[in-house]
């Protein structure tokens, strides 16, 4: 998987851009490298509930 690519959230639907900054995670950590037991603070979705943007 392309380490830039946009994930979209499929819980609230919104784009996870590795550049930003997630509330548990630091700013620049591509999607394929957060552990598995990650979930987005803003809605709970799991790594599972995301899919890649185009």
């Amino acid at each position: 998987m392309n380490s830039h690519a946009k994930m979209w959230d499929l819980i609230c639907g919104s784009i996870r851009d590795h550049g930003c900054g997630e509330v548990n995670g630091p700013g620049g950590t591509p999607f394929e490298e957060l552990p598995d037991s990650w979930v987005r603070p803003i809605c709970g979705a799991d790594r599972s509930q995301f899919k890649r943007v185009v």
